[in-house]
């Protein structure tokens, strides 16, 4: 297990350096490299914490019922105290609150709401979540998430939209080319 697998992590500071850590390239790498390079080029910050979280990061600050079915045992992945191994180790600051695999990167993005809480700002997360799947040719039981935040006073959906827009172009399309007729945005 390493949390660290496609990027660097910086001690769940936030940065506009995207630095990513892979051995070769691949697809997924060069999805990751677009997606970077949309953020630096539009000012986000980028923040990432650890894959392994606390329960109540991961569900209670986000007001997630407990009657919701991603905190049954059969949904998501929590941690023992019991289980151990180097990694587990890196972790122990927290072990007086039950761990989990994190099921959202809605838990980088909350610290970064709290942090700048009243200022305007352009915050990303992204990474590896896990979520216990029957893994087969359409299921995976981890996957890549990103979670983009803008808070400013004078935005509106249509706003939203265009940030939508142009980071759907920036991954589907060359720079150079231009967007096919039946590949509408609008």
């Amino acid at each position: 297990f390493n949390p660290n697998s496609f990027f660097e992590v910086r001690g769940g500071e936030e940065t506009t350096e995207f630095k990513t850590n892979y051995s070769s390239r691949n697809l997924l790498s060069e999805v990751f490299e677009s997606v970077y390079q949309f953020l630096e080029s539009n000012n986000f910050y980028f923040f990432e914490t650890s894959e392994i979280v606390q329960v109540k990061e991961n569900f209670d600050r986000l007001l997630i019922p407990e009657s919701h079915p991603a905190r049954a045992e059969s949904d998501s992945y929590f941690l023992s105290k019991a289980q151990s191994g180097s990694w587990f180790h890196r972790y122990r600051f927290l072990s007086s609150e039950p761990l989990m695999l994190r099921t959202h990167t809605t838990t980088s993005t909350l610290k970064l709401l709290r942090k700048y809480k009243g200022k305007k700002f352009l915050g990303a997360s992204m990474g590896n979540v896990y979520r216990k799947e029957d893994n087969d040719s359409t299921h995976l039981s981890q996957f890549n998430q990103l979670d983009l935040v803008w808070v400013d006073k004078k935005l509106d959906l249509t706003n939203l939209r265009e940030l939508i827009e142009k980071l759907i172009s920036s991954l589907l399309f060359e720079k150079d080319s231009e967007i096919k007729s039946h590949y509408r945005l609008r």
